[in-house]
C-alpha cells in the first residue's frame, strides 16, 4: 500500500526545517492486521484473534464505533485489559456525540447483563454536543413532539442540537429543512432511552444511499 512520508530535506539556508513530501512508498502491513481468511471480522476482533496476543501489563482504553458491537467482543477485550469505549455518532454531527459511559452500577450486574448493556447502549450526550434527545412527534392537526417515556420501550428518533451540529447539506437546502424540523438535527436512527438515560438505537427510519462511496447529501460545516 502506499502512503505518505514525512521528508526532512530542509529549506534552502535552514537547517531545521520539516515538511511533508509527497513521496510514495511500500509499507507491508503487520500481520497482527491482517484479514481473517474465514470471515470480515472488525479490527479490534482481529487483533484478539491473532495468534501472538496477548494480554496487556496496564489497561488501555479502546473507543469502539461505526458498527455494532458485540456483548461477547467487549467481554474478550476486557479479559485482554483493553477496556471498551461505546460512542456513537454521524457525519453531520461531527462524528461521536453520545457515549456509554461505564457506570459504577454496573459492577452489580450479572456479567452477562453487564457485557449487554455495555454493548447495546449508545448512552449519553458528549458535554461537547450540548444536547442529544429522543423525541416522537405527537399526533394532531399542530405538529410537534415530545420525549419518549424513559422505560426502554417508547420508540423515538433520535436529535441533536448544538455547535458541533453541520450547518447543512452541500447545494440541498430543501434535505437541509428536513432535517432540522424545529431547530433540531433529525437523525433517522431510532432509539429508546432507558431509566438511567442511555439511549439505545432499536431501528433506522430510512436507508442510507450510498453512492460511488460518497454520501449524496454531503454535510455542510461553513
Amino acid at each position: 500500500m502506499s502512503v505518505y512520508v514525512k521528508s526532512t530535506t530542509p529549506k534552502s539556508g535552514d537547517t531545521s526545517s520539516t515538511r511533508a513530501s509527497p513521496i510514495t512508498t511500500q509499507v507491508t502491513p503487520s500481520p497482527v492486521l491482517k484479514a481473517n481468511d474465514k470471515s470480515a471480522p472488525t479490527v479490534n476482533l482481529n487483533l484478539l484473534s491473532h495468534p501472538d496476543a496477548q494480554k496487556l501489563k496496564d489497561p488501555v482504553r479502546v473507543t469502539v464505533a461505526a458498527s455494532a458491537p458485540s456483548a461477547s467482543l467487549f467481554q474478550k477485550m476486557t479479559s485482554y485489559n483493553l477496556l471498551p469505549v461505546h460512542v456513537y455518532g454521524l457525519t453531520e454531527v461531527y462524528g461521536p456525540s453520545t457515549k456509554n459511559y461505564y457506570l459504577p452500577s454496573f459492577h452489580e450486574l450479572p456479567e452477562q447483563t453487564r457485557w449487554s448493556n455495555m454493548a447495546r447502549w449508545q448512552g449519553h450526550g458528549f458535554v461537547g454536543a450540548r444536547e442529544v434527545r429522543v423525541l416522537k412527534r405527537t399526533p394532531g392537526t399542530k405538529p410537534g413532539w415530545k420525549d419518549v417515556e424513559r422505560d426502554g420501550k417508547d420508540v423515538g428518533e433520535i436529535v441533536f442540537r448544538g455547535n458541533i451540529v453541520m450547518k447543512g447539506y452541500f447545494n440541498n437546502p430543501e434535505g437541509t429543512k428536513k432535517a432540522f424540523e424545529g431547530g433540531w438535527f433529525w437523525s433517522g436512527d431510532l432509539a429508546v432511552v432507558h431509566p438511567g438515560g442511555q439511549i439505545e438505537i432499536v431501528d433506522r427510519e430510512k436507508d442510507i444511499i450510498i453512492s460511488g462511496k460518497t454520501h449524496p447529501n454531503m454535510a455542510k460545516w461553513n
